[in-house]
C-alpha cells in the first residue's frame, strides 16, 4: 500500500481499533501526509447507506474529504499505541467484573432453587463465605456449586493480575495518580481508566468538551425560540459507567467539600438521578482543571491521600511537601493555569 501512496496525499479512514495501528503506521512512514480518522457514528452517509460495501465505503469518504474543510469533519484522535493498550486492559478489567457478576446471580439463584431465601448475594462475595454457605445446601447441588464456584475463583484471579498491572503504570504516572487520588471518589480502578482515555486532557482546550466526550451532556433540540433538552449522550461508556459510581462515593465522602455541597444543592431541586449526573459532569470537570492546572483537590488532606495509597498498594516517595496544594513534581508540572477549565465551586 506504500508503494501508491505519495507524501501530499489526504488519507481518511474510518476509526477503528484496526484503522487505529493503520494511521499510526502510515504516519511513521508518511511524516508529511495528511492522515485523518473519521468518527463512524457520526457518519451517516456510511451507516444509512443501502448498498454498504468497501469500495462504496471508501469512495464516499473520498469525496466527502474533498468536499468538506477538515474543521468540518467528524474527526476522532489518533491514539498513540501506550494509551490503546491501556484502554484494552480498562475493556477487560470490565468485562471480568460483568462476567463474575453473572457467575454471582447463577450462584444466589442456586440457593433460592434449594430453597434457602434469606441468603444475600453479600454473603457469598469471599470464597470463605461460599464455602460456609455450601452446607446449607442439599448434596445434590453441590455439583452445581462447584463448578459455578470455579469460575468465580477464576475470574477473581484474573481480576487480581489486571490490577497489580493497573498499579505498575499508576506507580509509573506517580504526578498524575497522586492528583487523581486526592479527589474522594477516585480509587484504583477509576484513576486507571480516567489515565487511559482522558490522561492530562491536554487534547481537551475546555472542561465542557471532556465532558461532553465522556457523555455527560443532554442532547439539544432547539427551534426557534423553544429549547429542548434530552437525555445525555451516549459519550465514551467505559468511563461514563464508572465515573457514576465515584460520584456516589464523592457526595457521600465526608471529605467531598464543593462536589458534595453541589449535589445537595441540585438534589430538592431536579431529584436523586439527575442530581448525581450533574455532579459526574461537575467531577469530570473538576478533574480537567486540576490536570491542566497541576493542582490537588483543594478539598483533600494528605492524610486521606496517604490512606488511599497504602490501601491501594501505591507508595512512592512523595513528590511534595505536606499540605501543599500546587506545584507537583513529575510529567504534569507543565500544565500550569490556561483559563480554559471551569471553576470547582
Amino acid at each position: 500500500m506504500l508503494a501508491w501512496l505519495n507524501t501530499a496525499d489526504s488519507i481518511c479512514l474510518e476509526a477503528g481499533s484496526l484503522a487505529t495501528r493503520i494511521a499510526r503506521q502510515l504516519r511513521a512512514e508518511l511524516p508529511e501526509a495528511s492522515i485523518t480518522l473519521l468518527d463512524p457514528k457520526r457518519l451517516a452517509i456510511i451507516y444509512l447507506s443501502l448498498k454498504k460495501t468497501d469500495q462504496e465505503d471508501a469512495l464516499k469518504l473520498a469525496r466527502m474529504v474533498q468536499r468538506f474543510k477538515f474543521s468540518e469533519l467528524p474527526t476522532v484522535t489518533i491514539t498513540s499505541e501506550q494509551d490503546q493498550e491501556r484502554r484494552a486492559l480498562a475493556v477487560e478489567f470490565e468485562f471480568i467484573k460483568m462476567s463474575k457478576n453473572k457467575y454471582m446471580n447463577r450462584m444466589h439463584a442456586l440457593f433460592t432453587r434449594a430453597g434457602i431465601t434469606k441468603l444475600l448475594k453479600r454473603n457469598l462475595s469471599s470464597e470463605k463465605n461460599r464455602r460456609k454457605s455450601q452446607s446449607l445446601l442439599p448434596a445434590a447441588f453441590h455439583c452445581e456449586f462447584e463448578r459455578i464456584n470455579a469460575g468465580i475463583i477464576l475470574l477473581e484471579s484474573q481480576a487480581t493480575q489486571i490490577e497489580e498491572q493497573m498499579r505498575t503504570i499508576l506507580k509509573q504516572e506517580s504526578a498524575f495518580t497522586e492528583m487523581a487520588l486526592s479527589l474522594p471518589g477516585i480509587g484504583l480502578v477509576t484513576a486507571f481508566v480516567l489515565l487511559a482515555y482522558l490522561g492530562d486532557c491536554s487534547r481537551f482546550p475546555t472542561a465542557s468538551q471532556a465532558s461532553a466526550f465522556v457523555g455527560l451532556v443532554p442532547r439539544i433540540d432547539c427551534s426557534g425560540d423553544t429549547q429542548r433538552y434530552g437525555r445525555i449522550v451516549r459519550g465514551c461508556r467505559p468511563v461514563k459507567r464508572i465515573i457514576f459510581q465515584s460520584a456516589w462515593t464523592t457526595v457521600r465522602s465526608s471529605w467531598g467539600g464543593d462536589l458534595k455541597a453541589f449535589y445537595l444543592r441540585k438534589y430538592p431541586q431536579i431529584g436523586k438521578k439527575k442530581a448525581i449526573v450533574a455532579t459526574a459532569r461537575k467531577l469530570i470537570e473538576v478533574f480537567h482543571t486540576m490536570m491542566r492546572n497541576g493542582e490537588m483537590y483543594r478539598f483533600s488532606i494528605d492524610e486521606l491521600i496517604s490512606s488511599k495509597r497504602e490501601a491501594y498498594g501505591l507508595i512512592w516517595p512523595r513528590t511534595r511537601a505536606k499540605g501543599r496544594r500546587k506545584n507537583i513534581v513529575g510529567n504534569y508540572s507543565s500544565l500550569r493555569a490556561t483559563g480554559n477549565g471551569i471553576s470547582q465551586r
